[in-house]
């Protein structure tokens, strides 16, 4: 189910994660990345394709409901970080959110 928010909706497309997903990754929840619009602020934080959101802003991500909600919250212009694991690694990114296009 892809996430909508008025400031993701447009620049990240992400799905929950398959039961399968989970146990493989060693993760109890979690945002698949599943398309980066370039030229916006998940691109220029280095998202790319496959990575999976886990945190934003500390906050832990598991379902599509709780980043919708938090980001309801956020404005453009606020700065932040976005935690992602690719591979076995979480790695926080800093990310200035945008306007949805």
């Amino acid at each position: 189910t892809p996430v909508a928010g008025p400031l993701l909706s447009r620049w990240l497309d992400l799905r929950e994660l398959t039961t399968e997903e989970l146990t493989t990754h060693r993760l109890d929840g979690g945002l698949l990345v599943t398309e980066v619009l370039p030229g916006f602020c998940a691109e220029q934080a280095g998202i790319v394709e496959g990575d999976i959101v886990v945190r934003l802003g500390g906050v832990p991500i598991r379902v599509p409901e709780q980043l919708a909600d938090l980001l309801s919250t956020l404005r453009p212009g606020y700065r932040t970080t976005i935690e992602v694991r690719r591979g076995s690694e979480p790695t926080p990114y800093p990310i200035v959110l945008d306007r949805a296009p």
